[in-house]
């Protein structure tokens, strides 16, 4: 066993030894320190060089960066397209307000055609004629009657009847445009001979229609007709009287009627030439008696209907 022994001057070497080494130590971290702050400026170097490094936010690093953002980049020039001038906005709305005042344009137009049209209506309606439309019409002069050389029975019994009037077989728009004339209201009369009876039938057929408005034809005479077309007669005649001659070339059938609910046909058959039958007298009591029935009853009913009409009022005025 090895006995130590205390010795000032070996406390004093010891000490000595001691400051030595922490001297040393303290060199040795500092170089250590040195040597780190160099490896890191070279690392620091080297990510610059290959772009990745750590974003530097020091003052120097800044005022360098705004240094450098005063530099000017040129820009590529890129040439702009030919544009009309017009603004493309514009130019749909024009459009449409275009279209918009014609459309504007038509309903007004079409306001003023109704309230013309309603004003003409009213006028037309107050020159109407307000009274029966009789009408007498004769055959073809080349057939005429044996007794005076013309159809000399239209005319008498135009003179014998109020409203009648003469007309020729080949006068069919002129009548018509008289019926047109007259009050829906007003019996509408027609009394045809020979080639005058083939007339009044297609009168009263072509007043049957839409366009016509259907007009009602309330008796239709016809004396011996010599047409091919004419035996069915049209819905729109309330009363046909038909007669027909047993010894003429000219001798038609008996007349049909299209619908028997709306149409009376009265057929009869007489031993008279085809030119004398508008002068038989008996014949001719006969169609007057049926005109003036109907022109009476018209005029009842228009008496009736204003005397209702006045009483209905006066009822009103003594209520108030």
């Amino acid at each position: 066993m090895k006995t130590q022994i205390y010795s000032p001057n070996l406390k004093n070497n010891n000490n000595l030894s001691s400051l030595k080494n922490k001297s040393k130590a303290k060199q040795l971290k500092e170089t250590a320190s040195s040597q780190g702050n160099t490896d890191k400026i070279k690392s620091r170097s080297t990510a610059k060089k290959s772009g990745d490094y750590k974003l530097d936010i020091s003052p120097e690093a800044k005022k360098a960066a705004s240094s450098k953002s005063d530099i000017s980049i040129p820009k590529p020039s890129l040439s702009k397209p030919d544009l009309p001038n017009a603004d493309l906005k514009a130019e749909p709305k024009a459009k449409f307000d275009s279209i918009k005042y014609e459309a504007t344009k038509e309903v007004t137009r079409q306001k003023m055609k109704a309230e013309l049209d309603k004003v003409y209506n009213q006028k037309a309606k107050a020159k109407k004629i307000n009274e029966p439309a009789v009408f007498f019409i004769k055959g073809s002069e080349f057939i005429s009657s044996s007794t005076s050389g013309t159809y000399s029975g239209m005319e008498q019994l135009s003179d014998n009847v109020d409203y009648g009037k003469v007309f020729n077989w080949n006068q069919k728009d002129e009548i018509k445009s008289l019926i047109k004339q007259t009050r829906e209201t007003q019996p509408v009369i027609l009394v045809g001979h020979s080639f005058g009876s083939d007339t009044a039938y297609e009168i009263a057929d072509e007043l049957n229609s839409l366009d016509e408005g259907f007009r009602k034809i309330d008796l239709l005479v016809t004396l011996d007709s010599v047409g091919y077309s004419n035996d069915v007669i049209p819905s729109n005649v309330s009363k046909n009287l038909n007669y027909i001659t047993d010894n003429s070339i000219f001798s038609d059938a008996p007349n049909v009627a299209k619908d028997d609910s709306r149409t009376e046909v009265q057929n009869k058959l007489l031993e008279l030439d085809h030119t004398d039958i508008d002068d038989d007298t008996e014949i001719q009591k006969e169609i007057v008696e049926n005109i003036k029935a109907l022109v009476s009853m018209k005029i009842h009913n228009e008496s009736k209907m204003k005397y209702e009409t006045a009483l209905k009022i006066h009822n009103k005025n003594e209520m108030n």
